[in-house]
Formats: C-alpha cells, sequence, structure tokens
C-alpha cells in the first residue's frame, strides 16, 4: 500500500512539474465536467511551487451558477523524496486511510487536463468539442436546485424516524388493534385474541431491541471516527505550523541574500515574511508569497502601494506651523492627505539608485498615492491620463530661483518675510527660504515674481536625477558668519521623518 501511494505520488509530482517548468505557478485551462449526460461546470487546477521542496495544488470548478469553490488543496514536502504534506477536501481533512483513494482521483484528473495542456507556441480554445472524459462535480458542490431542495425538506419531515412517521405508524397500529379486536369479538375467541395481541407485541419488542443495538453500535463508530478526526485536525494544525515557520524562515533568508544594492527588495521581503508570520491558512501564505518583487522597481510599487506601509503626509506637521503643505491635489482642500513622504531629512541616506555609498539628504521627497489607475503584474504603476498633483507656494515670497540642472531638474526657490515664528525658534537666522525640485516643467513664474500662498507653482515630475515622479521639498536658513558672508542652514521640514526611508 505505501509502495502504491509512493508510486502515484512521484507521478503527480512529475506531472505538475511538466507543467510548472520554470515558473512560479501555473493555471490549467478549463475542462467540461459532467454528471452523466448533462454538463455541469467546468475544472481547472493550480500548481504553486512555494520553494524547491514544497508544492501547493488547488483543485477547483467554475460551476454553471457563476461561482468557483475549491474542492480539494493539496501540501506536498520534499525531504528525500516527495510525500502529502496536507490535504483539505471541501474546507475540512481528510481522513488518512482515504488518502490514495483521493490520491487515485487527482491523478486522474491531472491526466485528463494534461490532454488539454499546450505546449509553448500554441493557443488554446476554450470553445473546443469535449474532449469526452466524464468528470463528476462533487455533490457537495453542485448548485441545489429548486426541486432538490423540496425533496430534502420532504425527507426531513416525513422520512424514517421523524414525528410524521411516528404518528402514521401509531395510527395504523391502533386500526390493527382495533380489528383484531372485532375479529375476536365476532368469532367469541379469547385464545385469538391473546395470539394476535401477543405477536403484535412481540414483533414491537424486537424491532425496539433491533433499534437499540442499531443505535448502540453506531454510536461506538461515531466515538472511533471522531477520535480519528481529532487526530487528522491535529496533525494538520501541526503541519501547517511547520509549513508557516518554514515559509517565514524561507523569505528572510531570500531577504539575507540580496545584495546590498537592492535596499527596495529588502524592505518588501522583510514586510512579506512579517505578513507570514501572522497568516492563519495556507491561502494566506500562498498570497504573500505570489506577492514577492523581483525587481528593485517592482518594490518600489509594492512599498508605495502597500497599505500597511504607507503613512500619510497629513500625519506630519510642518516645522512651522504658518506654511501650508507644498502639494495638492488640483480643486481639493490642503490637508496632505492623497501624498505620503517616501524620503525623510537624515544625516545619511543609501544611494537609492543601488550604487553604493551614502549621502545626507536634508530634504523630505513626497509622491502621489492618490492617481494611481492600476498595477500591472510587474508592479508597474500606470498613471496614464491621471493628474500628476500640484506643487504651491507654502507661504508668500518672492521667485529667487527657477532654472534647471542634471541633479534637481526643473526648480523653483522662494525667499519668504521672516515671521515672529521663525525669530522665537531660530533667533541667529536673517531670512528663510522653501525650495522644490524635479517639477515637470519650467515653472510659469520668473526670478523676481512675487507669489501668494497656495499659488501653483508647478506640477509634480521626474527630471533631473529621479526614482520617479516625487517633489524634493526643502526649507533653508539664512545665517551670517563673523566675516559677514551669508551660509545656509537646512532644517527637517516635517519632524517625525528620519526614520522614513522607502527609496
Amino acid at each position: 500500500m505505501l509502495e502504491r501511494k509512493k508510486i502515484l505520488v512521484e507521478r503527480v509530482i512529475h506531472i505538475v512539474s511538466d507543467w510548472l517548468k520554470d515558473e512560479r505557478t501555473f493555471t490549467s485551462p478549463l475542462v467540461r465536467c459532467r454528471h452523466g449526460k448533462s454538463g455541469e461546470g467546468k475544472l481547472f487546477i493550480n500548481v504553486t511551487r512555494i520553494s524547491s521542496g514544497s508544492l501547493l495544488i488547488q483543485e477547483g470548478y467554475a460551476l454553471s451558477d457563476g461561482d468557483n469553490r475549491i474542492h480539494r488543496t493539496w501540501s506536498f514536502l520534499k525531504e528525500g523524496s516527495w510525500d502529502v504534506a496536507g490535504l483539505e477536501k471541501n474546507g475540512r481533512p481528510v481522513v488518512i486511510r482515504h488518502l490514495q483513494m483521493e490520491l487515485d482521483d487527482l491523478l486522474s484528473r491531472l491526466e485528463v487536463i494534461g490532454q488539454v495542456v499546450c505546449p509553448i507556441g500554441y493557443s488554446y480554445d476554450e470553445d473546443m468539442e469535449d474532449i469526452g472524459l466524464d468528470l463528476v462535480v462533487p455533490t457537495e458542490l453542485r448548485p441545489e436546485g429548486k426541486a432538490s431542495r423540496a425533496y430534502r425538506r420532504f425527507v426531513s419531515w416525513h422520512g424514517w424516524r421523524s414525528p410524521v412517521f411516528y404518528a402514521v405508524s401509531a395510527l395504523l397500529f391502533c386500526l390493527f388493534f382495533g380489528f383484531s379486536m372485532i375479529i375476536a369479538e365476532l368469532y367469541g375467541t379469547q385464545l385469538s385474541h391473546e395470539y394476535l395481541v401477543s405477536k403484535s407485541l412481540s414483533s414491537t419488542m424486537k424491532e425496539i431491541r433491533d433499534e437499540r443495538d442499531f443505535l448502540t453500535s453506531s454510536r461506538a463508530r461515531l466515538d472511533d471516527v471522531s477520535a480519528e478526526y481529532q487526530e487528522v485536525v491535529a496533525r494538520l494544525d501541526r503541519d501547517r505550523e511547520i509549513f508557516l515557520q518554514n515559509t517565514y524562515a524561507l523569505i528572510r533568508q531570500m531577504e539575507r541574500d540580496l545584495p546590498s544594492y537592492h535596499p527596495l527588495r529588502k524592505r518588501a521581503y522583510r514586510l512579506i515574511a512579517e505578513n507570514i508570520g501572522e497568516s492563519a491558512t495556507n491561502g494566506e501564505i500562498l498570497f504573500e508569497m505570489n506577492r514577492l518583487p523581483k525587481t528593485e522597481y517592482a518594490a518600489s510599487m509594492f512599498l508605495e502601494t502597500n497599505s500597511d506601509s504607507v503613512v500619510t503626509l497629513s500625519s506630519y506637521k510642518p516645522i512651522v506651523s504658518s506654511i501650508i503643505y507644498p502639494v495638492q491635489v488640483s480643486n481639493r482642500e490642503n490637508d496632505g492627505k492623497g501624498f505620503r513622504i517616501t524620503s525623510g531629512y537624515m544625516a545619511e541616506r543609501e544611494n537609492p539608485f543601488g550604487t553604493g555609498g551614502s549621502h545626507p539628504h536634508h530634504a523630505v521627497d513626497i509622491i502621489n498615492v492618490s492617481n494611481i489607475r492600476s498595477i500591472d503584474s510587474n508592479g508597474k504603476l500606470d498613471r496614464e491620463g491621471m493628474p500628476s498633483g500640484d506643487i504651491v507656494a507654502v507661504d508668500n515670497g518672492v521667485v529667487i530661483a527657477a532654472y534647471s540642472n542634471p541633479i534637481y531638474g526643473y526648480l523653483v526657490e522662494i525667499r519668504h518675510p521672516m515671521n515672529p515664528e521663525i525669530r522665537e525658534r531660530y533667533p541667529e537666522a536673517t531670512g528663510w527660504r522653501t525650495f522644490y525640485a524635479h517639477l515637470d516643467a519650467p515653472t510659469p513664474y520668473k526670478v523676481g515674481s512675487k507669489v501668494q500662498v497656495g499659488d501653483k507653482i508647478g506640477e509634480i515630475g521626474n527630471t533631473g536625477s529621479s526614482t520617479g515622479p516625487h517633489l524634493h521639498f526643502e526649507i533653508r536658513l539664512d545665517y551670517t558668519n563673523e566675516d559677514g558672508v551669508t551660509e545656509e542652514k537646512r532644517i527637517n521640514p516635517y519632524p517625525g521623518s528620519e526614520e522614513v526611508d522607502y527609496f
């Protein structure tokens, strides 16, 4: 029996490995399923390579009511040789003695699917003729019609050992007893009456004894099945915990193996590993595995849009309470929502292009996350046709610089009048300015032009040395040294952003 099981497992692994080739996942074409002569849905199979020694196979049905349902979920692990690590059928563990039967059924379905898996360079016609094999949709997955529901209700109320059955039986017994009394009275034979009553009572008592014996044996079998079920559930819980721990350790090892010039992928892998550590089911683990980015760009998109890592600009208060946020969506309130800081103010920051080294970053980088239309399978953001986001003056002032260079692209610098808050906080400062870089086009303001708070001075762009569309924003203070020369000092526009570094 064990040898038969081993052969079945090796055959299954051989088939799905041939489908996967070098890919991580494979989804089969839909194969028509029918029960007898009537078509009732379509079968499909998903295969996922969790690691070199771990596979997940899911059998599902696309039913005629438009619903997709998972029939069986298989986990295979390789420890020397491949073996079944876990099996759920319709969301419940399978009794271990039924494993070989389920393997036989799985193999037959894989062989059917194999007839419509196309080689590379060919296409599959979803409207092809039925391949001629009967794949039975499990009863528990078929849509229940009105007739079947009515029949089930009728049986539940009028079947064996139901209240109606006992009432009818009692009525028939009374009629039979009354008929016996009439016969005895007509023939005047007390002996016949006693015989009939005795026979009826004996038959009834035998039925009662038989029913009692049946209930006793059924209770014993139920206890055995319950104990076996509890054992299988405990084993599956242990296997799931081992699978979770192994997957978590695998992702953390993949993170450590990545070179230092892939900082974004390292950060994304670490976040995914933490999510896997909190997963409750194999499905959640599989979902997180499928989110692993393959490139730095895909990792940056993951970090940019992942709900667990996004903190909006509105969560930060500016160092100068009188200024507004430097970005806003057109015709919306200037509240910082829809934007986020991707790199904060810090003394040293690793080169975001992955070329090594580090430099001070005395600014904050801000991106627009409200203008993402979609994300493709490679993690690339599609912003086509969506507004890029406005760059606005944070306070009244005068434009003192407006040009382009290779580092900052199109830029604007504005000098602002001193205010009591600046004087109190920085008593040695003689003036202050704000600096805006990576605009998508030259600003319409010329040097010497006056701007009012909230005036649009440009749009978020990707010009100069940039990792993607964002605004590079600085606050600069002027000081006069002992020699009478004006020097500048940059301060953190948004305290609390020092540890933010997604790019």
